[in-house]
Parts: structure tokens; C-alpha cells; sequence
């Protein structure tokens, strides 16, 4: 009797193969979210600390100091400058935060150095001499510090699934270093971060916090912005500055030791560690500790051939000839190894199922809201959705698209396609059909290009303004918006321009053209404390001064008015750097009037309003939840405060920039 052929691995065997592939697919996707911060923080290399000095108690306050440093393929690892420096001081008793931005210009004398930039004293002296520098400067105890690069910035705020930010004036770079991700680290592009409320992903958060060139104010400009984000994330690993200069590398276990000091900081704030603002967990950036590839030679994890043969048991020898037999069982093992490499890969995605099934942002679907009077169109990840009936369409793909418009009949639509360098006017039927092409920027010259953004039909249908940044021939670091109009129904005629911006400010947006042949928008102004103020601005004619329609202090901007044009509806600041008022007032487009304002909606974050076709309702975009990304909401315009606005929406993520185009049709 020939003995038992067995070609198959012991069952035992085969079980603990797919369970330990099981196992190696859930530490993949769960190591993420508890790695220390030298994976955390970026493309950040070894970094010297000291021996750690004991941690105070979570109920004591504490000072950190957060760094952040240009850690890209400019510079070695071990020269980078701090390009931010923030002091926080944390009370976790009383669950309130300080933060002081300091200027990283500021000249100072750095230990050991002598007089020079702030930001030069991490270049020479690691964490302990940036430590030092604040300390002997500012007369502070530092207990921690918290180091994180530009990469690491891009995933920190990815990880939370963005952030929610408010910016106070268009943002306009020409020459935003490309130097992230990139074969050429001293190339440029240009960007734009266009004012009011959104919801910023990683890289475009670094885009607005980051430029500088068109910024007349500089790193206090970038300081406002840092004070007044409500994004918040997971907690950093921090850690005690040296007091003596005993040398380690980074290291794991620093997590562990900081997890208290870290913790308090985020839940003075509101928040927990390692999650969302609204509780959901955080899903990772990448895959890391997975690799189902050759080993020696062999596929997956297959015996290594140059180890020898392995000793059988009778009921294992091979009747047929042993090439046969070591064919058949390679053969075998090298799919076992595949399906198991396969099912770790399933246990991944399916945990990643599992875990996102609550945080997805969602598509538009059909039947996915509650129905509003006449047809809407709104725009998320670069698509133009049509809203009717409780219904949302795709009209267009995604490709850039935002800022759609409206024609005076409801036939078509005048919208903004963007792409890295340049933004152009098409006007489009109101099912996507591209019919015409409005403005040409086709320049090789990455800054000669141009931004169109904001269009807006005449009441007869024949001209479309919009924002365009003309560029001055003196100064290529200045970009700034102007109000031009150009015809609706002659692309090859010249468009005028109407008005003339305030240096810096980032120019003049919202474009609204009044039946009287007049035009408000929002205008920006810097004061002498370099406070950036908006305003409803009215001009009456083609290059004329205007008037302001609202008060600086007010910080008004984002106009719209109902089809009547007798009420106006804004977004209002006050001062604040976050949260906004929606008020609603009367509106006089002969003697360009605003009547005493009506707040409906406030001290909430919000953006882009729009008048019902009928006026009884008002449109506009916010988060359903803190920092999380915009929904559609309405408001009636004559309530008060007291009566909540209604959640139209949930689960999107709609592009604010672009304000709900409404028609009765």
C-alpha cells in the first residue's frame, strides 16, 4: 500500500497562517493612529533630546512650545529654521489655553550665539536652544515642547478630516513654493485662499497659514490665523527640554511619557486624544507594518530553499517522483501564501469599512435632503450639483469646477473652472453643456497667469462681472483682486474694469450688479494697527470711489440680496476671529442704504448666504458639527435668534466659496 501523499500543510497550520495574516492587517491599520511623532510630524529625521525632567500632574498648568520648521528638500535635516514659533500655556483645571505667537524675524540675543533671528536658534541649537532663546527672552518656564514639520502638518490635519478656518481677506501668492512631494524644491505655483468660512484639508490649511509674498503684514498676519483656528487634533508628542546636553534620539517611548501633558492640553480644549471633534475615530494616512512580497526568491512567506530540505514523516514522502512532488507543493504553498497575504489585505480594508462607515463624506444623492422651493445649484470637490425637489444631480464632473451663476431667465449658468495656476469663466447650460468660453489664461509663465473668481449676470443677461487679479508691473509680489465686467455675448470683446482695490488686501470680491446700473461687493482695508477690516461697498458708475455701506468694525462681507433687491443679507465678524453673525437688513438701491441690520443667525461659523427666489428664506453654508465640513443650512430672514436655522444637509462637505445659486424655475 503506498503511503498517504500530502500536499496541503497541516490544517493547524493553514488556520494560523490566515489568522496571523488577520492580525498583521488590523496592527496595519490601527499602528497608525498610535505612532510617536517621528512618523507623525513628517519627513523630520532624528532629532537630539535630553533626559526628561518629571512631569507635573495633569491638573498643573503648563507651558509648550510649539514648533514648526520647514523640514523639506531645501535644507539638510539637522538646518532647519523654525518658520513658527507658539508659546501655549495650558490650565487644565480651569480648561482654558493661552497662545502668544512670536514673530520668527524677531532680533534677539540667542544664548551661546549671540544677538540674532529667533528662528535661528533651533538651526543651532536644537530643541534646547530654541528652548533657551524663549526662556531668557520672555522671562517663561518652558515644560514642553512640541515639534512638527510641513508634511506633518499636511497629515495632522488630514488626520482630523480637515479643519474649519476663517479668512479675513483673499489670500493671493505667486510664487508659493513647491516644495513638498516634489522633484524640484525651489519651483513655484501660484495659490489663492479666497475669503470667509471653510473647511481646509491639509495642504490647503498649509497654503493659507504658509503665504506671504502678497501679504503686506507679514508674520502677523499668519499669527491671526494660527490664534483664531477651531481645528483641533490629535495629541503631538511632546517632550521635556534638555537642561543639561546629554544627547538621545527620538524616541517610542516618548509617546508614553507625554501622553498626560498632551492630553490635558487638547481636553482643556474641548477635545479628546486621538479623536474627532464629533467622537468619531481617526483614520489613518497611510499603510505602514504590511509587505506580502518575496523572500529570498520565494513568494509570500514560503520556506527559504537554500535552508535544506525540511525532515517529513512517513505519511508526507512523496510517492511520484520528488522534481514532481516539490513542484506541486511550491506550487501549493505559494497560493496559500497569496490567500493569505489577500485576506490580511481584507481584514485591512474591511476594519477600514468598519471604522469609516460613519465619518464617509458622502456624494449628493438623489433623495438625500429635504425638499426647497425652486431649483438650487451648489458645488462639492469640484462638481456642480442641482438641487431640486429634494434631489441633488451632477451636472458636471469633477474638474475644478466652483462659483456657479445664474443667468436672469434661469437658462444658464456662467461658473468658474480651476485649475493649480489659473481659474476661467464658462458659461453652461443649466444640464452642464459648455457652450461658451469667457476668459483665456494660457501663459507658460506660471505667474503671468490669472485668477477669475466670483461672476455674476447684469440683470438683462448682457455682461458678467467677476473678480480678476490684475497684476501691477511694478511689483509681482502684489496680487490683488478688482471688479471687472466683460460682455455675456461677445467673448472676444475687452472688459472694463470698475473698481480699484486697497494694496494687500487681497482686492475687491462679491460682485453684485444692481438694477440702477450700480454694483456693490466686499471691500478690504488694513488700519494702522494692521487690522484687516471688510465692508458692503457701493459704487454707482465705472471707476468711481464708492462708499462704504457698513462700518469697519463691523467686518461685513458676503453680500446678497433677494430678487427684489429690498433686503440684503451679510455676513458679519465684528472683531471676531472665528465665529460670524448672518444679518438681514433693508436695502435701497437709489440711495445706496442699508437699514438697521437684523441679526437671524448668531455667533456661529458660516458662509455664503442667498436669498430664496420667493425671499422668504435664506441659504447658507456651515458644519453641522465643530470643525467638521459645511452642510447646507436655511434661515427664515425674519425670525430671531431665538428660532434655530434648519439642517438641510448632512454628511457633505460643500465648497462655502461657492454661494447656493437659487431660482425659481
Amino acid at each position: 500500500m503506498s503511503p498517504h501523499i500530502q500536499y496541503f500543510p497541516r490544517a493547524s497550520r493553514v488556520i494560523a497562517g490566515f489568522v496571523l495574516a488577520g492580525i498583521i492587517g488590523l496592527v496595519a491599520y490601527f499602528l497608525p493612529l498610535f505612532q510617536s511623532a517621528s512618523t507623525a510630524t513628517g519627513n523630520s529625521g532624528p532629532l537630539p533630546i535630553a533626559v526628561p525632567n518629571p512631569l507635573p500632574t495633569t491638573t498643573d498648568p503648563f507651558t509648550v512650545l510649539l514648533l514648526g520648521s520647514d523640514d523639506d528638500a531645501k535644507f539638510p535635516q539637522d538646518r532647519v529654521n523654525t518658520q513658527s514659533m507658539i508659546l501655549i500655556r495650558v490650565d487644565p483645571t480651569s480648561k482654558k489655553a493661552t497662545m502668544l505667537s512670536i514673530p520668527r524675524d524677531l532680533w534677539v540675543p540667542i544664548p551661546g550665539q549671540g544677538m540674532g533671528k529667533i528662528s535661528t536658534a533651533y538651526q543651532t541649537g536644537g530643541p534646547d536652544g530654541a528652548v533657551a532663546a524663549v526662556e531668557s527672552n520672555f522671562k517663561i518656564h518652558i515644560d514642553d515642547y512640541v515639534w512638527i514639520g510641513l508634511e506633518g502638518l499636511v497629515r495632522l490635519i488630514d488626520r482630523l478630516g480637515g479643519v474649519d478656518m476663517v479668512v479675513t481677506n483673499p489670500v493671493l501668492d505667486d510664487f508659493y513654493p513647491s516644495d513638498i512631494n516634489t522633484n524640484y524644491p525651489w519651483g513655484y505655483y501660484r495659490a489663492a485662499v479666497l475669503p470667509g468660512a471653510a473647511h481646509f484639508v491639509g495642504i490647503h490649511a498649509l497654503q493659507y497659514v504658509r503665504s506671504r509674498h502678497g501679504d503686506l503684514r507679514g508674520d502677523f498676519a499668519r499669527s491671526e490665523a494660527v490664534d483664531g483656528n477651531q481645528g483641533q487634533g490629535p495629541s503631538p508628542q511632546c517632550r521635556r527640554p534638555a537642561r543639561h546636553r546629554e544627547r538621545h534620539a527620538r524616541r517610542d517611548q516618548d509617546l508614553d511619557r507625554a501622553r498626560p501633558h498632551a492630553r490635558a492640553l487638547f481636553d482643556s480644549r474641548g477635545f479628546h486624544e486621538l479623536q474627532h471633534p464629533s467622537g468619531r475615530a481617526l483614520a489613518p494616512v497611510y499603510i505602514r507594518g504590511l509587505r506580502c512580497g518575496p523572500v529570498r526568491g520565494v513568494s509570500g512567506l514560503g520556506p527559504d530553499p537554500a535552508a535544506g530540505a525540511p525532515e517529513l514523516s512517513v505519511s508526507a514522502i512523496e510517492a511520484r517522483s520528488p522534481g514532481t512532488s516539490s513542484a506541486v507543493r511550491a506550487l501549493v504553498a505559494a497560493a496559500l501564501v497569496v490567500a493569505m497575504c489577500l485576506f490580511g489585505f481584507g481584514v485591512y480594508h474591511a476594519a477600514s469599512l468598519f471604522k469609516n462607515s460613519k465619518t464617509q463624506i458622502r456624494r449628493p444623492t438623489e433623495a438625500s435632503a429635504p425638499s426647497l422651493p425652486g431649483t438650487m445649484y451648489v458645488v462639492q470637490a469640484g462638481a456642480i450639483y442641482r438641487f431640486q425637489h429634494g434631489s441633488f444631480r451632477q451636472i458636471v464632473a469633477e474638474d475644478g469646477w466652483m462659483q456657479p451663476a445664474l443667468s436672469p431667465d434661469g437658462s444658464r449658468l456662467v461658473a468658474v473652472k480651476r485649475s493649480v495656476n489659473v481659474s476661467d469663466l464658462y458659461v453652461m447650460s443649466t444640464d452642464g453643456r459648455i457652450s461658451e468660453q469667457l476668459t483665456h489664461s494660457e501663459s507658460p509663465t506660471v505667474e503671468l497667469n490669472h485668477w477669475v473668481f466670483y461672476p455674476r449676470y447684469s440683470h438683462d443677461g448682457s455682461t458678467v462681472f467677476f473678480s480678476y487679479d490684475a497684476k501691477d508691473p511694478y511689483n509681482s509680489y502684489r496680487v490683488d483682486l478688482a471688479v471687472l465686467a466683460t460682455s455675456a455675448v461677445n467673448p472676444s470683446a475687452r472688459a472694463e474694469r470698475w473698481t480699484v482695490p486697497n494694496d494687500y488686501t487681497g482686492g475687491d470680491v462679491n460682485p453684485i450688479p444692481l438694477r440702477n446700473g450700480g454694483l456693490i461687493y466686499t471691500k478690504f482695508s488694513i488700519d494702522s494697527q494692521s487690522v484687516v477690516h471688510s465692508q458692503i461697498w457701493f459704487q454707482d458708475r465705472r471707476g468711481s470711489p464708492g462708499v462704504g455701506l457698513t462700518t469697519p468694525a463691523d467686518d461685513c462681507g458676503q453680500p446678497t440680496l433677494s430678487s427684489d433687491e429690498t433686503r440684503i443679507a451679510m455676513v458679519c465678524r465684528r472683531g471676531g476671529l472665528q465665529a460670524a453673525d448672518l444679518d438681514v437688513a433693508a436695502f435701497d438701491g437709489a440711495t445706496a442704504a442699508i437699514g438697521e441690520p437684523k441679526t437671524v443667525v448668531n455667533d456661529e461659523v458660516l458662509a455664503s448666504p442667498a436669498f430664496s427666489p420667493d425671499g422668504k428664506l435664506v441659504a447658507f453654508f456651515g458644519p453641522a458639527e465643530e470643525g467638521g465640513p459645511f452642510q447646507l443650512w436655511t434661515v427664515d430672514p425674519n425670525a430671531s435668534t431665538t428660532h434655530p436655522p434648519r439642517q438641510i444637509t448632512t454628511s457633505l462637505d460643500l465648497d462655502s466659496s461657492s454661494p447656493p445659486a437659487w431660482t425659481g424655475a
